[in-house]
Parts: structure tokens; C-alpha cells; sequence
């Protein structure tokens, strides 16, 4: 198995990991909906977050799974350039970003995905 792979392997077992940790947190509700009847709550919803930290320890597991999404999504790439894909992903010329309208924000990509959008 090749050193990319090993990296691969590993970050998706740290990714899933801090994902089931993730998880864990929203069913005690250490991670929490905004309440958009809060201004602060509202405001942040409009920047396209969807839910808060309520404890210490749901900073940590969010932290930790932003982390861990980077290091997988970082690995995936090697993984791929090893393989021969030469493409860059952040390429502007290739990936041209159109800014969405203030009403339609973007999915905060931090977050794992609710549990019905990954079936």
C-alpha cells in the first residue's frame, strides 16, 4: 500500500471518528439549531451557519471534525494526483464561483451533512 494511501486510509478513520463524535453532541445538545428569535442567532444564520455550540466540550468535537474534514479532503486530493488526476480544484479558471444572493446562503460546508442528505 502506498504512503499516500496510508494517509488516505487514516485520515478517513479520524473523519469518521469525529464525525460519530459530531453526531454525538447534537443528540445531547451540546450542538444546537440557532434560534432565530435571537438577533445574534439570526445574524449568524444569514452568514449560512445552522446551529451553535452550547458547551466547551462541543467546540472541542467541532473543531476536531472541521480538522478532520480538511486532512481527508486534503488526503483525497494526493490520493487522486497520485493516481494521474492533474486537475486543480481551486483553480479559478476551472471552478468560477457565482456569490449567491443574500437569501439563498451557502451551506456552511464545516458541518457534516444532516443525516437524511447522506443516505
Amino acid at each position: 500500500m502506498s504512503g499516500t494511501r496510508e494517509v488516505f486510509d487514516r485520515a478517513k478513520r479520524v473523519y469518521e471518528s469525529a464525525t460519530a463524535a459530531y453526531w454525538a453532541q447534537r443528540d445531547n445538545g451540546g450542538i444546537v439549531a440557532l434560534d432565530l428569535s435571537l438577533s445574534e442567532d439570526a445574524e449568524e444564520h444569514s452568514k449560512g451557519v445552522r446551529f451553535k455550540c452550547t458547551t466547551p466540550a462541543a467546540r472541542v468535537v467541532l473543531g476536531a471534525w472541521q480538522k478532520a474534514k480538511a486532512e481527508l479532503d486534503a488526503a483525497s486530493t494526493d490520493l487522486r494526483r497520485e493516481a494521474g488526476d492533474n486537475e486543480c480544484p481551486v483553480c479559478p479558471v476551472r471552478n468560477v464561483r457565482v456569490p449567491l444572493p443574500p437569501s439563498h446562503p451557502m451551506q456552511d460546508r464545516r458541518l457534516p451533512p444532516e443525516a437524511d442528505e447522506t443516505l
